[in-house]
């Protein structure tokens, strides 16, 4: 890791110096001031639980480049029909859009970000000051660096009856791409998200993805969001994630990871106002050679608000992951409910599964709590089920799926439920 931060220290030199022939000046003042944050913060500590098996793994880092400026394709005009109301696919080379015409025409905005500082400086700057203390390194050289990404708003009291689908695609070996979405929904609006990881390597080729999300769910606003991970086997794969809830907003957030040799993320939920509530599930299947880290934290900021996290992981081979939660209550605040679980389910012995729950009361009238369980396939089930003529393969995917389903029950929405099981097989 440390020769990894070398070779972005690099890269954010040369950059600067592109950076001041630019003629985007909203945009280099937002990535220099990410730049000078990431100079600011330390290396992350090899010691610490949460960074000490990263810094284990091995990359070619020294053949590492930067993807270039992308070109931006604006689909908006073309008509297409299908299970969705937009896409955007993020990739090395290009930034592609498409969004129905009837929500365009409602006012809302799904752009790149150099039309998003631009055009929409008001959206953009009014989320990133509610997430100036937000930045750890890995996001802020994200940040500082990135030309990818995008910005979705929807306007107040709308409701988007499909979902909004972002692609992240890597195609090109030994590429850092790093990328940026904003996503804003107003007062009583309404939407839901798919954001797929996905690449086009082989087995053999390495690469680096980091993406930073930032969303503001506003007053009575529903989010609903699905992201789905499935990254060759080379890849890195950095996500910092943070969601900002109004007063009576509503989160639900779903992620799946099986893909990548070493995928971190980092996520944040602040319930700022009175009522805002989260819930949300994780879903890891690492096997052979892959590292999961997750670092979760459930800011209740407000009265009366209420969180719900679940990360469920089937780990073979020799897999590793490692699971660091944090509920934390406000001082002042009262009626509070959080609740964190971990539960993981060894396949082989050589697989290996941490979790560090905890919890940071300031305040008396709470409900907060957590729980952890680490297990392996129960021989009784397998007897059983093997008993009744089921193979042990076939049996062991019951008992896999099983254990898995009770995550999958937590999307309300049918249709992302549906995806979900199916990415699930």
């Amino acid at each position: 890791m440390e020769k990894l931060f070398s070779v972005f220290d690099e890269m954010k030199r040369n950059y600067e110096t592109e950076l001041l022939s630019s003629n985007h000046n909203k945009m280099k003042d937002l990535q220099l001031r990410a730049l000078e944050q990431y100079s600011l913060l330390p290396v992350p500590n090899r010691r610490e639980k949460i960074w000490n098996q990263l810094f284990k793994q091995v990359i070619n880092e020294s053949s590492l480049q930067l993807a270039s400026e992308p070109k931006i394709v604006n689909n908006h005009e073309k008509s297409k029909k299908g299970k969705v109301s937009g896409t955007v696919q993020i990739s090395e080379d290009t930034v592609e859009f498409w969004l129905e015409e009837n929500l365009l025409s409602n006012g809302v905005v799904l752009c790149d970000l150099y039309s998003a500082a631009e055009q929409h400086s008001d959206l953009l700057n009014d989320v990133l000051k509610k997430n100036e203390t937000g930045f750890n390194k890995i996001s802020a050289i994200t940040a500082g660096l990135g030309r990818h990404g995008f910005l979705l708003y929807i306007p107040k009291q709308l409701k988007v009856e499909k979902p909004i689908e972002i692609t992240a695609l890597v195609k090109k070996a030994k590429i850092f791409l790093p990328a940026c979405g904003f996503i804003i929904l107003g007062e009583q609006a309404s939407a839901s998200i798919i954001l797929r990881y996905t690449s086009e390597l082989s087995d053999k080729d390495s690469a680096v993805l980091s993406l930073n999300v930032l969303a503001s769910v506003g007053e009575a606003a529903d989010l609903q969001f699905l992201e789905i991970q499935k990254l060759g086997k080379k890849v890195w794969n950095f996500v910092t994630e943070k969601s900002i809830l109004g007063k009576q907003a509503n989160l639900e957030r779903f992620m799946l990871d099986s893909g990548g040799t070493v995928n971190k993320r980092s996520f944040s939920v602040d319930l700022r106002e009175e009522g805002g509530q989260a819930t949300v599930t994780g879903v890891y299947k690492p096997q052979a050679d892959q590292v999961y880290i997750y670092d979760t934290e459930q800011n209740h900021l407000a009265s009366k608000t209420s969180s719900n996290l679940f990360f469920s992981g089937v780990l073979k081979n020799d897999a590793y992951s490692l699971w660091k939660g944090n509920v934390y209550v406000a001082e002042g605040t009262r009626g509070a409910d959080g609740f964190q679980i971990n539960k993981n389910l060894l396949l082989d012995e050589a697989a290996h599964a941490e979790s560090i729950p905890g919890l940071e009361i300031l305040a008396d009238d709470v409900r907060c709590s957590h729980a952890v369980t680490l297990s392996s396939v129960d021989a009784e089930q397998m007897f059983f089920l093997e008993s009744r003529g089921i193979g042990p393969v076939e049996a062991e995917e019951l008992i896999v799926n099983g254990f898995l389903e009770a995550a999958s029950n937590r999307m309300k929405d049918k249709a992302l439920k549906e995806i979900i099981l199916d990415a699930l097989k």
